[in-house]
């Protein structure tokens, strides 16, 4: 398939990757985020999130796109 990639990574080239919604892989995370904040006792005002080369660039998105989620990141190509 065009949407498997040689590195078996997330597709963070394609444009609807990289936007907010409740339809790409950025949306699975908030929506398992949101998931957690509801069912245990996560503090919604204390999520930060890390990531590291493609992980970086999920980061970077999902901070871009999903602002009012995250309190700070730490990224690294």
């Amino acid at each position: 398939s065009i949407f498997e990639n040689v590195d078996r990574c997330w597709n963070w080239f394609f444009s609807w990757e990289q936007t907010r919604s409740s339809g790409n892989q950025m949306g699975q995370i908030i929506a398992a985020i949101r998931l957690m904040i509801q069912n245990a006792e996560v503090d919604p005002e204390q999520i930060y999130l890390a990531g590291i080369s493609a992980g970086g660039v999920m980061g970077h998105n999902l901070a871009s796109c999903y602002p009012d989620v995250f309190k700070g990141a730490a990224l690294s190509a």
